[in-house]
């Protein structure tokens, strides 16, 4: 039983995925590099409806089909009207 007992922990211990020491590579959104890219000031002074032309990712449904993503901007939010409509 002891020797069947230290069989099953070193087969766990080799099927078992090892720890990878290396860095991970930073998400573009993350990545110092990309902040000049980052500058939503443009997307604030839009109205209406906008979509995604392209993405670096895949957005599907629960059944795996893809979708179309988009914003639509319905006012916009200053000090002086602290989220109402800015007419």
């Amino acid at each position: 039983m002891y020797l069947l007992s230290i069989f099953v922990i070193f087969c766990l211990s080799i099927c078992s995925p090892s720890q990878d020491t290396t860095e991970a590579t930073p998400l573009p959104e993350d990545d110092p590099q990309n902040f000049q890219y980052q500058n939503a000031t443009k997307l604030v002074e839009l109205n209406g409806t906008h979509w995604v032309k392209r993405r670096t990712y895949n957005v599907t449904t629960s059944q795996r089909a893809p979708t179309c993503e988009y914003a639509i901007i319905h006012c916009k939010i200053t000090k002086r009207n602290k989220g109402g409509k800015e007419k």
